[in-house]
């Protein structure tokens, strides 16, 4: 067999490209098509299609979505690999690395100061034979807030369960952080937002330093990213200063089932007010009856020191990171260092 690839004009052949995507993966909706290729806030994706030049079928693509980074004080155009996928009776080497080929030689052109993304297993060998090498990992912490699901999970006697639950839930309670952490109301509340006004500016302005590389986070981006997401249903505890109506931190997160996941947190510092954001957070979701909390989490030494002071757990590397950098090089150095990275949920595709 023998293919072509070839970057793709979204307009023209977005029908062609849903219509793969139907094929490789049949629970995306349409409308997210829409949201990540077209309407990214950082600018239209770039998409890398191949096709067997016998029939002119397509039968594989990749894309890099834009996403704007501050390293080391400056902002650079980063973009995610992702979309990445060859239909089975095609997976041979070869059209996997034509697709992969041409996002570094995108990012060689100019079109991206450097890429990242966090492939699977059967992706990330792939990437990593066209130039790209890994960071580190990502990891879950999960911070258990009611056991008695667990105790389940070992106890068979309903009564039984029900009583070592309701105990170890009285021991972990005592314990907790939140309950001496938690903020004074003459200081903070925590409030619930569904979208993103000037103050997630201003604390993106005033706090982003505190991080060597990290992705933007303006008002503009979280509302595309959060607040318009056509498949997710996110919410926001925000901690806002009662003195000046300024929001100095925030946590947005979905809820499957009983239990919370974490897509970003962010403060105005990762000491005082990250420990303040995760006390009044963690005693809310407490108060409102959730099993457990999950974080995915790369980076920040300090972020992840405050979280295990809140009794998170590490509990699996989910996936790695894996970095061109450009014929370049010039961001060689900072992406080495593994605790610069601010790095969540928020910072993939």
């Amino acid at each position: 067999m023998s293919y072509s690839v070839f970057q793709a004009d979204l307009p023209r052949e977005g029908r062609e490209i849903v219509s793969f995507w139907k094929r490789n993966f049949p629970r995306w909706p349409q409308s997210k098509f829409e949201w990540l290729y077209q309407d990214n806030v950082s600018g239209a994706a770039s998409c890398w299609l191949v096709r067997d030049t016998n029939d002119g079928s397509i039968v594989g693509s990749t894309a890099v979505f834009p996403r704007t980074f501050r390293v080391g004080g400056r902002l650079y155009r980063g973009g995610i690999t992702g979309g990445f996928v060859v239909d089975p009776r095609h997976r041979t080497v070869g059209p996997a690395i034509m697709l992969q080929k041409a996002t570094i030689s995108a990012c060689d052109g100019g079109q991206f100061d450097f890429l990242y993304g966090t492939p699977n297993k059967s992706s990330e060998p792939v990437q990593r034979r066209v130039g790209y090498r890994m960071v580190g990992s990502e990891i879950r912490l999960v911070r258990v807030l009611r056991s008695q699901g667990y105790v389940k999970r070992y106890v068979k006697s309903a009564l039984v369960s029900h009583l070592l639950g309701h105990a170890c839930d009285l021991a972990l309670q005592a314990i907790a952080r939140e309950r001496r952490r938690k903020p004074p109301k003459s200081l903070y509340k925590l409030e619930t937002f569904s979208t993103f006004d000037e103050r997630f500016d201003r604390l993106w302005q005033r706090s982003a330093g505190q991080h060597d590389i990290v992705g933007e986070r303006t008002s503009a981006f979280l509302n595309w990213r959060f607040a318009e997401c056509p498949y997710a249903h996110y919410k926001t505890a925000a901690l806002v200063c009662t003195r000046t109506g300024e929001v100095d931190g925030y946590i947005i997160y979905e809820v499957e089932g009983n239990v919370v996941h974490v897509a970003d947190l962010f403060a105005r510092d990762t000491s005082e007010v990250l420990d303040r954001l995760l006390a009044a957070f963690l005693a809310e979701q407490r108060q409102s009856g959730r099993e457990a909390v999950n974080v995915v989490y790369f980076g920040n030494e300090a972020v992840l020191r405050s979280l295990a002071q809140f009794g998170f757990k590490t509990r699996e590397t989910v996936r790695n990171i894996v970095f061109y950098g450009g014929s370049g090089g010039d961001l060689a150095a900072p992406w080495k260092n593994q605790t610069g990275w601010h790095f969540t949920a928020a910072d993939n595709d």
